[in-house]
């Protein structure tokens, strides 16, 4: 039965595949290393060395890895003619839910949970585990203590907000996001180390071998301690590949080891974003109040070439200690060449804000898991709310209760204080705190012009000034992002403000070739 449920459920996510990678299509020659491909409904992985295929047998197998169906391409004649060198080994850290009990993967056995106050003290929740069977397994030592170290494979966040992967022997950090990625890593996967965590930032994580890199415009991908290079935009794409399958990182440290298809050596670009659907200023805008320098990016969302995504790195509502990444870790997550630091949120470096660390009150749409966030928080109904839909068009609302009951599922969305609406301020300064009223700095918002989306800073102001300048730019409708030290704005993958702090969430733009 296991066999039959784990062909089907590769079938139906080959449909996918198959629509943007016809078999047809396919390289004569094996797949890189590391690679995930299917053939009749079984999956293998091409080995670290690329000679042979590793048999997965089980979608527990499968996801104990954090392997994702996102990556899995037809297999090549070439592939099906590797011998077969095993089976794909289980991994380390991931929670099942196997017949209404809860276990931990790691070393080759399965952990359980005495009771519910060890597994929520360990900083897990019961949206982290995935259903599975697991009788495969014997039964390891159970956890009993909140306070027990946590088990290898398991992402553990220090209070400071740095990510380190448990091991058999201590730990390893991530030097980049793109690093953390490609090892399947989410930040709701990170739980708050305890004093029993060994945690050492001596030893790094690699890449996981098969991840496809964008480095600076250059597409490689990884092979252990090596990076191969794509001679021809053919070749990449004739092994079932897409763009969007790159993590955005530096591959500065792996040597380069050739090209793949053995064409002449070069390595291709990745494609150029449509010129005119996007645009990046920095100026001086003159209102009521003054002249401001305003940053501002701007996406023609009637190009059909954008598409917005609002994310969370909680994946969750978050009451205390909340995970925090940097901006570029979120255009990395999901893909994106274009974003800015989100909602006003509880930071570290506040006294008041201690035991509620991360925290944000404002509605938002995590696109990745479909869900609202702080839907019931009773905070911001009567906010005003900007979504977009799985094509990127924007909607405003003037209220997010109207939102919800419009019955409709946006695919991105974000409220707060409004700045603008209908082209007047109309900012309740009543809702502000003295500092926001008095004190300069830098403000973001987001707002709509027409069919144009812009994601603004305005430097050197307080929030009613920024209203007063966002009113000069045209805008029809605005609302309130958070600044100052939050501050974080990226265009093309550079950095044009911040990185400030690290971020609950944020706003990503991808834009489509």
């Amino acid at each position: 039965m296991k066999k039959i449920i784990f062909t089907f459920l590769f079938a139906a996510a080959s449909l996918l595949f198959y629509a943007v990678f016809p078999a047809s299509a396919l390289a004569a020659v094996t797949h890189p290393a590391g690679t995930l491909v299917e053939s009749g409904g079984t999956v293998w992985q091409i080995n670290e060395t690329g000679d042979g295929r590793l048999l997965i047998e089980s979608p527990e197998k499968f996801f104990s890895n954090r392997l994702s169906f996102n990556y899995v391409v037809p297999a090549s004649a070439s592939d099906l003619a590797l011998p077969q060198t095993g089976t794909l080994p289980w991994g380390d850290g991931v929670l099942f839910l196997d017949h209404g009990v809860i276990y931990q993967v790691s070393q080759g056995t399965k952990h359980g949970f005495t009771s519910g106050a060890a597994f929520l003290g360990q900083g897990f929740s019961f949206g982290m585990a995935k259903t599975g069977n697991l009788s495969a397994l014997p039964e390891g030592q159970p956890i009993s203590l909140a306070g027990a170290g946590h088990l290898p494979g398991t992402f553990v966040r220090t209070p400071a907000g740095a990510v380190f992967l448990l091991t058999f022997s201590g730990s390893m950090a991530f030097p980049s996001a793109a690093v953390f990625f490609s090892q399947g890593g989410k930040f709701s996967d990170a739980v708050l180390t305890n004093s029993a965590d060994i945690i050492s930032g001596a030893a790094l994580a690699p890449y996981r071998t098969g991840t496809i890199v964008n480095d600076n415009g250059a597409i490689w991908v990884t092979k252990q301690t090596t990076k191969l290079g794509f001679p021809s935009a053919d070749c990449f794409l004739n092994f079932g590949f897409n763009f969007s399958l790159a993590f955005t990182g530096s591959t500065a440290d792996l040597s380069q080891a050739g090209t793949i298809c053995g064409d002449p050596v070069g390595i291709i670009p990745v494609p150029v974003s449509p010129t005119g659907v996007s645009s990046y200023s920095s100026s001086i805008v003159s209102s009521s109040v003054g002249n401001f320098t305003v940053q501002a990016e701007t996406f023609d969302l009637a190009s059909g070439k954008i598409r917005v995504i609002t994310d969370t790195a909680a994946d969750r509502d978050c009451a205390a200690d909340c995970p925090a990444a940097p901006l570029d870790a979120f255009l990395t997550a999901n893909g994106g060449q274009a974003g800015t630091n989100g909602s006003y949120f509880c930071p570290p470096d506040y006294p008041p804000c201690a035991g509620k660390i991360n925290t944000f009150n404002a509605k938002v749409i995590d696109t990745g898991i479909a869900t609202q966030i702080n839907a019931n928080n009773n905070f911001g109904e009567d906010f005003p709310f900007i979504t977009f839909d799985a094509n990127g068009q924007a909607k405003y609302y003037n209220q997010w209760i109207d939102y919800k009951n419009s019955g409709t599922a946006a695919a991105a969305g974000i409220g707060y204080y409004g700045l603008v609406g209908g082209g007047a301020v109309t900012l309740n300064t009543n809702l502000l705190d003295d500092k926001q009223k008095t004190s300069k700095g830098t403000q973001g918002a987001i707002g709509l012009k027409g069919s144009t989306l812009y994601l603004v800073h305005v430097l050197g102001a307080t929030v009613p000034e920024e209203a007063a300048v966002l009113q000069s730019m045209g805008l029809d409708n605005a609302l309130l992002l958070d600044g100052g030290g939050s501050t974080a704005m990226i265009y093309n993958g550079v950095y044009k403000a911040g990185p400030g702090r690290n971020l609950p969430n944020a706003i990503v733009v991808k834009i489509l070739p």
